[in-house]
């Protein structure tokens, strides 16, 4: 009897609650569910009927099974789940191309999942989802939520292993993001019984009862257990059998000839379908000689046929045939199938596997790791450093080949969000007799580790210690000197760290290192822009960026956009810089280096808050936080906070808060330096509070930085006049009248950005209560391109000329900034102002609504009009000049405030509301 085809029993609730969501997902609603147990629970058996259902359902179906070896090979889960995938057609990205475009691979999938959701819901489902590849994990992260309002249903299973992997970490967090999970228990005593009168065809008795019972409820070891039973029950009283699966099995196989049983376990070794002829040359036999083996072993249903390939039945099988070996033959096993994979020259991230179960052996370990780790660390820089982690112990510690991998893999913990091991590791090998070469590598990657969790001190300390022992025209040097730089301009030692910038640029040009030479080049830029010079900051970013692109790849990894992007920003040439952001967008999608998303979304952040788009802003933080949670890198996270909170302190002064607390508890935890942003936030947010004590601790702190740095001036001049404005308030005068200094000869340095001329006299205007002053503050900002730096212009000359007894003028210019306050989505501004309008008629109310359609913000609305004409999330992002992230964000908002969970009656409650016009721009 084919056990397989029973029907499922004890598994009706978890059966039930699994067609809602198919019933769901039908209507439009999307979802995300996680089966877990462990193995012969019963997971693949749902799933099975879980796929029927949904084709039953009229659903496009999708569907897959990972396998142990998918977490050496980059993205070959997702490859394996849409390979063969009709719905999305021949579009869908494969081949070896995926390894080198991570990101744009995911992005196109995405976009072909929401294409096909529009025309037939879906059901993707991943079978053993645990043995996913670092890759295909971090785009389930980026996929499940973009796609959750669509019609897509996630299903997923998985073992609860306690060894932590990326896949178990990607799972996780959609369990915490909202995903159902449900947990697969052992079968109750009455489920034993129904499972065993139809698995012997009659009612069990008490004796096959007990002896069923040792199966703990587990199906697949009752089922295997009870093959071969006469059908009336046990011949034998129950003490005389077998008590354990993996002993049964061991005493079947002892029936089966020498020869299979030896082909056995050859077989056991691939942790993954195999083929006859990766049998017989690890073997040394003819694959035709084993044709027989094969299909007596099928025929014995210990194999099953998946194509050209051959598997276990079950994985409890190969693990039960595998460990009754002794450890030396399966070490053994291990090591002669590593050199056979290199003799019939298969990749090192095969070769590898083997050799670690090996224990080492006669293959050169470190040499192979090392090969494998240039396959995968493009694109799974966690998987690459892993791999070494696990491979130091059989090196030989007095093999240089060992410290450089250590160093690598320091490198490595840093692109994959692991600081703190980074630093760990680094430390650990740090002397031990290691050479110049090799010790200045490991303190470059300590440095780009201290670098990533703020730690700028330990940074300068480790370049300082790093830099004697790198050759004077090496890479190397170039990197670390790019580093000192980046390290000082942090602490505000901006003279050296121009210095050393220069000097980076230098070597990297006798070294002929084009990476060194773009990093070096756009520390230059970050150095001109903190000294106040925008002119000259846009001159060297432009330079890393011709550097870049004539270097290629070597170059644009290293994403001199970023830095062009943020001087242009600080001239006010807004459009310039979006356009800067889209060509690093897609350079990301080209390169696949998803790692150095985040600072990216804090670049695009900073453009939408100076262009006045504050919900847009607020929505690109949001999506920047999300990726670093998906990096597992909180501490990229710290600056989008901050800047979150900023934001929200316009509309609501406690969600500020919860930003900030989140943002002041990564720091804590990793006593990493408070950046720049961070500290400004929490000026404004104990000043929004009228805590004055705190303020003047905050301004101390703020000052003192703006004293050693002019970034937070330059990259948002309206920050000036807010500073001048919490002094004055503190009775801090003095303090006012250095920010009025500072900001005069910043503008006197840019004599063509208008909106730093413009925040220079506001400031001054502030500081003297000067009328004139703050007029031609407005006319300057008239001639910029910041609405909110306008409507506060506005504001205060508001405030000046009533003082003037102009009550006229003041009530228009309060209007005209309410209105500006109104267009920028800030919500408390516009209540202030209007608070001083109170008596003026026809003054439009706030809108204080938190749900409903009157509570979508004017950015929600363009995003919820055009998702419901049936345009894709990317779709919309083009159409509005947005990221898809930032569309998704506004989506999932919208969502929340109407109470709804899909497109389709997103789409209802548009046309319930809106009448046919024109309306995507409104």
């Amino acid at each position: 009897m084919d056990t397989d085809a029973l029907p499922l029993i004890g598994r009706e609730r978890v059966l039930g609650e699994s067609r809602e969501y198919l019933l769901q997902v039908a209507e439009g609603s999307g979802n995300c569910v996680v089966v877990e147990g462990p193995a012969g629970i019963g997971k693949s058996r749902l799933l099975q009927e879980v796929v029927a259902e949904g084709h039953a359902l009229g659903l496009g179906v999708i569907t897959s099974q990972a396998v142990k070896l998918d977490k050496n090979t980059p993205l070959i889960t997702l490859r394996s789940l849409f390979r063969s995938c009709h719905l999305l057609g021949p579009q869908v990205p494969a081949g070896p191309g995926l390894n080198t475009s991570t990101l744009w691979a995911v992005d196109q999938i995405g976009e072909l999942i929401a294409q096909q959701a529009r025309k037939q819901p879906m059901l993707i489902a991943l079978d053993d989802a645990h043995w996913a590849d670092e890759a295909t994990a971090l785009a389930l992260r980026v996929l499940v939520p973009a796609l959750q309002s669509d019609g897509v249903l996630w299903y997923f299973t998985r073992r609860p292993y306690p060894i932590r992997s990326c896949a178990q970490e990607a799972l996780d967090w959609l369990i915490g993001e909202g995903a159902q999970k449900h947990q697969l228990e052992p079968l109750s005593d009455d489920a034993v019984a129904q499972l065993c009168a139809r698995v012997l065809g009659c009612k069990p008795d008490a004796a096959t009862l007990s002896y069923a019972a040792r199966s703990g409820g587990n199906p697949f070891l009752l089922r295997e257990m009870l093959r071969g039973l006469p059908g009336d029950g046990l011949p034998v009283p129950p003490a005389t059998l077998t008590p354990t699966f993996f002993d049964a099995v061991g005493e079947r196989m002892q029936d089966l000839p020498e020869e299979t049983r030896r082909a056995l376990d050859a077989m056991t070794v691939f942790g993954r379908p195999f083929g006859v002829h990766e049998v017989a040359a690890l073997l040394g036999r003819p694959a035709v000689e084993l044709l027989g083996t094969v299909a007596m072993l099928v025929d014995a249903e210990v194999l099953v046929e998946q194509g050209a390939k051959l598997s276990f039945r079950h994985e409890l099988i190969r693990d039960a045939l595998y460990y009754r070996m002794p450890e030396p033959t399966r070490a053994t096993l291990h090591q002669e199938a590593a050199s056979v994979l290199a003799q019939h020259g298969r990749s090192a991230t095969e070769q590898v596997k083997h050799l670690l179960l090996s224990g080492g052996g006669w293959m050169d370990v470190a040499t192979v790791v090392k090969r494998a780790v240039q396959e995968i660390a493009p694109a799974a820089p966690n998987t690459g450093a892993d791999l070494i982690l696990r491979s130091l112990p059989l090196i030989d510690e007095g093999r240089p080949i060992r410290a450089e991998l250590a160093a690598e893999a320091v490198r490595l913990l840093v692109l994959a969000g692991r600081p703190a091991e980074a630093i760990e590791l680094g430390q650990r090998f740090r002397g031990g007799g290691l050479s110049q070469h090799t010790e200045a590598m490991l303190l470059l990657g300590l440095t780009e580790a201290l670098h990533t969790v703020g730690e700028h001190s330990r940074v300068l300390e480790h370049t300082v210690l790093a830099l004697p022992r790198a050759k004077s025209d090496s890479l190397v040097r170039a990197e670390l000197l790019a580093m000192h730089a980046h390290g000082l301009t942090s602490l505000g030692d901006l003279e050296a760290a121009s210095a050393a910038a220069t000097n980076a640029v230098h070597v990297a040009n006798r070294a002929r290192t084009h990476g060194a030479l773009v990093c070096g080049t756009g520390a230059r830029s970050r150095v001109s822009l903190a000294q106040g010079d925008i002119p000259t900051a846009i001159r060297y970013a432009t330079e890393a960026v011709r550097l870049g692109d004539r270097a290629g790849d070597v170059g644009r990894t290293r994403h001199p956009r970023l830095h062009l992007a943020a001087a242009l920003t600080a001239a006010d040439r807004l459009a310039e810089a979006e356009e800067e952001l889209a060509k690093d967008e897609q350079d990301v999608a080209e390169l696949g280096t998803v790692w150095s998303q985040p600072p990216r979304y804090l670049c695009r952040a900073e453009l939408l808050l100076a262009a006045g788009r504050l919900n847009d802003a607020a929505a690109e933080a949001e999506a920047g936080v999300l990726l670093t949670e998906q990096l597992s890198a909180e501490a990229l996270a710290v600056p989008l906070l901050a800047l979150r909170a900023v934001v929200s302190l316009r509309a609501d002064v406690q969600a500020a808060w919860q930003h900030l607390n989140r943002a002041q508890e990564i720091v804590e935890t990793g006593r990493r330096r408070l950046p720049d942003l961070l500290v400004w936030a929490r000026l404004l947010a104990e000043e929004a509070e009228g805590n004055s004590d705190e303020v003047r601790l905050e301004l101390v702190e703020v000052l003192d930085r703006v004293k050693r740095s002019s970034a937070l001036l330059v990259s948002a001049p309206e920050r000036i006049p807010a500073l001048v404005r919490v002094a004055l308030r503190v009775d801090a005068r003095e303090a006012a009248a250095q920010v009025v200094a500072s900001a005069t000869e910043l503008a006197r340095r840019n004599p063509d950005v208008a909106v730093l001329l413009g925040a220079a006299e506001h400031g001054a205007g502030l500081l003297r209560r000067d009328a004139r002053v703050l007029r031609s503050a407005v006319e300057h900002y008239r001639a910029g391109s910041r609405p909110v730096a306008l409507a506060q212009g506005l504001e205060d000359l508001a405030a000046a000329e009533a003082d003037l007894g102009n009550l006229e003028k003041a009530a228009e210019l309060r209007i005209e900034s309410d209105s500006g306050y109104v267009r920028c989505d800030a919500p408390l501004d516009a209540a202030r102002v209007r608070g001083l309008l109170a008596r003026t008629p026809n003054v439009r109310r706030q809108n204080t609504r938190k749900t409903g359609w009157e509570s979508l913000t004017r950015a929600e609305l363009r995003v919820v009009r055009l998702v419901a004409e049936g345009l894709t999330n990317r779709e919309v992002a083009n159409r509005l000049y947005l990221s898809p992230h930032t569309v998704d964000s506004h989506l999932r908002h919208s969502f929340a405030k109407l109470g709804i969970t899909s497109r389709v009656e997103l789409a209802r409650r548009v046309m319930t509301h809106d009448k046919p016009a024109t309306h995507a721009n409104t």
